[in-house]
């Protein structure tokens, strides 16, 4: 067991088996990216996916900081009802620095950026090609952007009721589909 807590959490090529008390090979030589680029094969538009920590100084060159910060203050404080402060998802003033920043970047360099660490749903437009998945972690909704027929589009997946009483996943569009090429 205290093996267990002294690992690297960010280490995913093995996972400790309690049932034979040992290291297992998880995912081997799993590489880990800060992001992503897709690149459109037929007119070259690319797409620049990525989490958004980048634009969060604390996230992104403070990191040990703050990794030491949610795991030995910010954890057990939640736990008591304490909202962190230092994250962009709960702190409202830090939400709308880091989607500004992030925006601003996606302007200035005529990139698409699609990102996320905000957990606010944002769709983009021509003045502002930057997009916010939103949340997979929310309670009750999962938010996303889907890419289809060079269509951004995003969606809210949810929990529904049918006339009968029975659930369902249901998937709601929050936003017309963007066109790439209007971007």
């Amino acid at each position: 067991m205290e093996k267990k807590n002294r690992r690297c959490h960010s280490c995913f090529d093995t996972w400790f088996c309690t049932q034979h008390q040992c290291d297992m090979p998880l995912f081997p030589g799993i590489h880990f990216y800060p992001g992503i680029i897709l690149r459109d094969t037929q007119n070259g538009e690319e797409l620049f996916l990525t989490h958004g920590h980048q634009a969060d100084f604390l996230n992104s060159t403070l990191w040990p900081l703050s990794r030491f910060l949610v795991r030995y203050l910010w954890k057990p404080l939640e736990q008591l009802g304490v909202l962190d402060p230092t994250s962009a998802a709960k702190n409202h003033t830090r939400k709308r620095r880091t989607e500004q920043q992030l925006c601003r970047w996606a302007k200035k360099n005529h990139r698409i950026l699609i990102t996320g660490h905000t957990h606010r749903p944002m769709l983009g437009s021509e003045a502002s090609p930057c997009f916010n998945t939103g949340s997979c972690v929310h309670p009750r909704c999962i938010t996303c952007i889907e890419l289809e027929h060079r269509c951004l589009t995003l969606v809210k997946w949810t929990m529904l009721t049918r006339p009968d009483q029975t659930l369902y996943v249901g998937r709601e569009v929050l936003g017309d589909p963007v066109p790439l090429w209007k971007l």
